[in-house]
């Protein structure tokens, strides 16, 4: 059996696995980011408007 090939190919998956996820986890702060950005701009809106 060709163990180096098989060991690439599993490295070269967890990497994939491992940019995906910091992907994901970049999107998700950057959402969360937006979300508590507009939630600040709507209060300061509704204090200045009451």
């Amino acid at each position: 059996a060709d163990w180096n090939g098989y060991i690439m190919d599993i490295s070269k998956q967890f990497d994939q696995g491992v940019d995906d996820l910091n992907q994901q986890v970049e999107k998700a702060l950057e959402d969360l980011a937006n979300q508590s950005l507009r939630h600040e701009i709507s209060c300061r809106i509704s204090k200045c408007i009451s």
